[in-house]
């Protein structure tokens, strides 16, 4: 047993993938998987718990595109010890207005507690039948939930108070063009839930957006809030955002706004008033136009990781308040470790050219990324 527990952990770390999304395997890895569990017997279970750990399926309109969700359907009605190996599990339809029951049937027969993972892409809302898939037991057992198009309003409420759910992620696109999809969702955040990422990628879903991000920043359960909101998005609604932002639980751990590419033009700086209201935050993305140099004087002594997006910015208005923060840090004041700085202009990095130095004075890693 001890040989194929070692066996199973050094395949799932070269397996493992980092990033905010579970990622598809290229058919090569899958190919190398399924050669390494036909080398000998003790190979077989530990090189199959890779293979089937993450499983990525796509439902087309066009049977003929099917093919692959055919043949997985058959290996889990066929090979019943396969289904506990299921860890995460990524589900799309497209152009599918009624999702053939046999493509997912066998997940009603994945035991609860294996599945920690689902993200959920539906182009169509599922008939009634549809939603046993959603039911199973596996599916309460979940740790993870990303969801994304036309979900039914009473199954979003029903998925979003799931027992044992600790992550959730919404995306709100054009998948669907209907505005009403979200019209009067209260998508449930249980006190399991630490971790809510939401991307709003359409003004369309303004209204449950905003509404979603309100209270997930007051929830005084969740530890980690990440957002992603496009420029029209920004142009719709900053002052919306702004002031749902502001309902902050002190208990908030860590903000990540640095992957929205604000509107230049917006110029909206609440995350001054923001660390004010959470000063637990040991880790804060930010992005240029949200802030001024009040900030700096005003970031939490419990910030380690503090990182600040200047997309396509030519010039860093806030170095002074930037150099009063590490200043604040050579004195002992507060726990930065950890700087980055998203720019794409060569003229900012020239204009900062002396951070690098300043920070290896006070200990802080500088990292630049464009």
């Amino acid at each position: 047993m001890l040989y194929h527990d070692l066996l199973r952990r050094i395949f799932e770390l070269m397996d493992n993938q980092p990033g905010e999304y579970i990622k598809p395997r290229q058919a090569s890895a899958v190919n190398t998987w399924a050669s390494t569990a036909l080398v000998c017997r003790q190979w077989t279970l530990p090189a199959q718990s890779a293979l089937y750990a993450r499983v990525f399926i796509t439902i087309m309109s066009n049977p003929e595109r099917n093919a692959r969700a055919i043949l997985f359907a058959r290996t889990m009605h066929t090979a019943p010890h396969l289904r506990a190996l299921l860890k995460h599990f990524s589900l799309t339809v497209k152009g599918v207005a009624v999702l053939p029951p046999e493509l997912v049937d066998w997940v009603a027969h994945v035991p609860e507690g294996s599945l920690l993972s689902l993200e959920s892409s539906l182009e169509h809302r599922p008939q009634p039948a549809q939603l046993a898939l959603y039911a199973a037991p596996a599916i309460r057992g979940l740790r993870a939930l990303t969801l994304r198009g036309h979900h039914p309003r009473e199954l979003l409420t029903a998925l979003g108070a799931l027992p044992r759910l600790e992550a959730l992620t919404i995306q709100f696109d054009d998948l669907v063009k209907k505005a009403d999809t979200w019209a009067g969702v209260q998508l449930a955040l249980p006190p399991t839930v630490r971790t809510v990422r939401i991307d709003a990628c359409t003004e369309r879903y303004l209204l449950p957006a905003v509404d979603l991000i309100r209270r997930a920043a007051a929830a005084p359960h969740v530890r980690v809030l990440k957002l992603r909101l496009v420029d029209p998005v920004v142009h719709a609604g900053a002052p919306a955002i702004a002031q749902a932002l502001l309902q902050v639980s002190p208990h908030l751990w860590e903000l990540r706004l640095s992957s929205v590419p604000w509107a230049p033009q917006v110029q909206l700086p609440f995350v001054d008033e923001l660390v004010l209201r959470a000063p637990a935050l040991e880790r804060l993305d930010c992005v240029l136009g949200t802030f001024s140099d009040a900030l700096f004087a005003r970031l939490p002594a419990s910030v380690r990781d503090f990182r600040i997006a200047l997309w396509g910015a030519e010039f860093f208005p806030h170095e002074a308040g930037l150099a009063n923060l590490l200043e604040r840090v050579g004195q002992g004041g507060m726990a930065l470790t950890e700087m980055e700085i998203f720019a794409k202009s060569a003229a900012v990095r020239s204009q900062l050219a002396g951070l690098g130095d300043a920070c290896a004075r006070r200990g802080v890693t500088l990292r630049w990324t464009e």
